[in-house]
């Protein structure tokens, strides 16, 4: 007997077992007290655990029909014009820190999927969907999204524009892992089953039951550290006793251990990033119970008790923490449960921060990577990352539009999110665009800021003259974090920041002066080894988290020098160059090193163009002077491609640092390059309103460039 013939043979003899044996009175009471319960339910209780791309989610419904595979065929939702009540998400999933998904009703009634590019800062409803929808989860990538409800579950690949129903019937519950899908069913009529887990590995085309022995399923979280390893709380059938915990490491063979909860309790269950540790939640009539386990519960440890005026109404795993939960409280009395999610462990206490306003009951969480933790309440969509929370769903107002004219400083972090700092009858502007810089909103402030830079929709440094600031939030607010590299020159990659100081007219620098790294995008910084001799007029570029190339003049012997670090900054090693006593700029495109040698900053300068292929040992002159004299003022790459943005309107590409092609002329200048990977680079030009061809230019290659009016 092959292993489907034994489980066909298992899930037959189940249903026997069901059919003569019937309900026991015990169970019969505790299951119509849970579907009263549910029938009152009016968004679903989501649970999300996200890891490597894992959401989970468990409601109990009623009304339950015989579930079954339906046909793939997709049903195309034309796009639909609404406004999103972010008030009213009941399901987040976020696909990284900038894009996400949400289950939510617009202002006109309709329920419908919505999506965000910038953070949960906007949202904008792609298909309207049935309306007992409860939630939508990341799938598999033959699925994409899925969302569920008491009707069934649906798939879209394509952000709603065709939806496809993948299982119809009662879902009480959907979870997704990377390569398995789990749906919580109710038995059809004349089947006393109760609730059935099935499972899908190819799509939702096909469903097997997953649980070979009848049982009431009361919640489903699966491991992070398995494709197909879960846990479900179940009652079984026919059962007096209390609820147990049944684990699967494979999808086919179970362990079932006890739990602490009363069989008369509704039950919520969330994995930790180990796939060991486990939280359960036991709700009673009097108020929740929580229980912590650490051995895939074979032992339970009851928390402290949870804020009385506070039910559990979401519950989930700390993204990145091996036993760490987050859970969301709906509250018993008005107005609502107004200090957001508590955390646990801490010091094996619940704990939770201050608010600048009531967040209200908590519904759902999100966890995009880097833990950057989104979580739906009655107040809107808000967000935790690194423990400071701020809404993130009230846009910009049209009153506030900023010429694209005069937008001069830009960092874009898609081919729409971008920011800069413009200029106008105010200085310091700090704005925003979300269509690719056609409009633009000014957000804030920045005063003594020339300089920015934005890893993520929500994570940027601004610096200028003794000025250096972080935002977590999208540059609605700012700080300075301690230890803050004030005047210093900053260079990017792969995530890490690196920085180091301009030592003119420091007597220190001409011992050594020390770079500085930052991984979480500027609010800690860590010192490398020091640059010996400190560099005065310094420049730099990273190529790596480990590679970064610093060039300067040293002021020993007033020669032009670089330092090189492979590791991190743990060390360095240093050599000449051939600018001798002129300034140095930097950048490489992966296959060479380009120095551009510049004699300060004036009309008729000259420029002396070198490459290295061996970091900087040796290096090629190009024999020329490409520029032709004017104002430097951004040296970078596009993929292969350099690019050279001058300050008098011009840009310069090439392909080997070696020749060099005039691309475009805008009459004012050019400060500031950005680039994207994958999406290609921004030029601003910010200096002349009046001009037709100032403000941006974009290029997805670095040699062919188009304006943006």
């Amino acid at each position: 007997m092959d292993e489907r013939q034994a489980h066909e043979l298992l899930t037959k003899a189940a249903d026997e077992v069901v059919a003569s044996a019937g309900l026991s009175e015990r169970a019969e009471r505790r299951y119509q007290r849970r579907r009263a319960r549910s029938q009152m339910v009016a968004t679903a209780v989501v649970v999300v655990l996200v890891g490597s791309g894992i959401a989970t989610a468990a409601v109990v419904a009623g009304n339950r029909s015989s579930p079954r595979p339906v046909s793939p065929t997709p049903t195309t939702r034309p796009r639909v014009s609404l406004t999103v009540n972010t008030k009213t998400f009941g399901s987040l999933a976020f696909v990284n820190d900038a894009t996400g998904y949400g289950v939510a009703a617009t202002t006109s009634g309709q329920t419908v999927l919505a999506k965000t590019d910038d953070g949960a800062r906007t949202w904008h409803a792609l298909a309207v969907m049935p309306a007992r929808t409860y939630a939508v989860t990341l799938a598999p990538p033959a699925v994409k999204l899925a969302l569920w409800g008491p009707g069934g579950v649906w798939a879209t690949n394509d952000d709603g524009t065709h939806v496809r129903e993948i299982l119809r019937g009662d879902v009480a519950g959907f979870l997704s892992s990377a390569q398995r899908m789990w749906a919580t069913t109710r038995c059809g009529r004349g089947q006393r089953c109760s609730e059935e887990l099935v499972a899908s590995d190819d799509g939702g085309r096909t469903w097997t039951r997953a649980i070979p022995w009848p049982a009431y399923v009361d919640a489903v979280a699966v491991s992070p550290k398995s494709a197909k390893a879960a846990y479900v709380v179940e009652l079984p059938v026919g059962s007096s006793g209390s609820p147990e915990i049944a684990y699967t490491a494979n999808g086919a063979t179970w362990t079932r251990e006890p739990t602490p909860c009363p069989s008369s309790a509704g039950s919520q269950l969330a994995v930790g990033g180990d796939g060991v540790s486990l939280m359960l939640v036991c709700s009673v009539s009097a108020r929740d119970r929580v229980f912590v386990s650490g051995n895939r519960g074979r032992t339970w440890t009851e928390t402290v008790a949870l804020p009385s005026n506070g039910r559990v109404s979401a519950l989930s795993s700390y993204d990145g923490a091996d036993s760490a939960f987050v859970v969301g409280l709906t509250a018993t009395v008005r107005p609502g449960w107004a200090n957001g999610p508590l955390t646990y462990p801490t010091l094996d206490q619940w704990a939770y921060k201050d608010r600048p306003q009531p967040i209200g009951d908590v519904r759902a969480f999100a966890f995009a990577p880097g833990a950057v933790m989104y979580f739906a309440a009655s107040t809107g969509v808000w967000y935790d990352h690194d423990g400071v929370r701020l809404l993130r769903t009230a846009g910009a107002s049209r009153a506030n539009a900023v010429d694209p004219h005069e937008v001069q400083t830009v960092s874009f972090v898609s081919a729409r999110v971008g920011f800069g700092l413009a200029t106008g009858a105010e200085t310091g502007i700090f704005v925003r665009t979300d269509d690719g810089g056609k409009t633009w909103v000014q957000v804030g402030s920045l005063f003594g800021i020339t300089a920015l830079h934005f890893e993520r929709a929500v994570d940027g440094v601004a610096w200028g003259q003794n000025e250096f600031e972080v935002t977590i939030d999208g540059g609605n607010h700012w700080s300075t974090p301690r230890g803050a590299p004030v005047n210093q020159v900053l260079t990017w990659a792969a995530g890490r920041l690196w920085a180091i100081s301009f030592c003119d007219q420091n007597p220190a620098c001409a011992v050594s002066r020390p770079a500085f790294v930052s991984d979480d995008v500027g609010r800690t910084w860590r010192k490398t080894a020091p640059v010996t001799p400190g560099l005065e007029d310094v420049a730099i570029v990273a190529t790596s988290r480990s590679t970064a190339y610093v060039a300067g003049t040293s002021p020993r012997t007033n020669r032009s020098q670089l330092a090189v670090t492979t590791d991190g900054g743990a060390s360095w090693r240093y050599e000449p160059t051939p600018c001798g006593t002129l300034d140095s700029n930097l950048a490489h495109n992966d296959r060479v090193l380009l120095l551009v040698c510049t004699q300060g900053q004036t009309a008729s300068q000259e420029f002396s163009v070198y490459t290295s292929a061996d970091r900087g040992r040796t290096w090629t002159a190009s024999g020329t002077d490409p520029f032709v004299g004017g104002y430097f003022g951004t040296l970078t790459n596009v993929g292969s491609t350099f690019v050279a943005a001058m300050q008098r309107g011009e840009i310069w590409s090439s392909s080997d640092g070696k020749t060099w092609r005039r691309e475009t002329e805008v009459g004012e200048g050019f400060w500031s390059v950005s680039t994207v990977p994958g999406v290609g680079a921004f030029a601003a030009d910010g200096d002349d309103s009046d001009n037709p061809n100032s403000g941006l230019w974009f290029s997805a290659d670095g040699a062919r460039w188009a304006h943006r009016p």
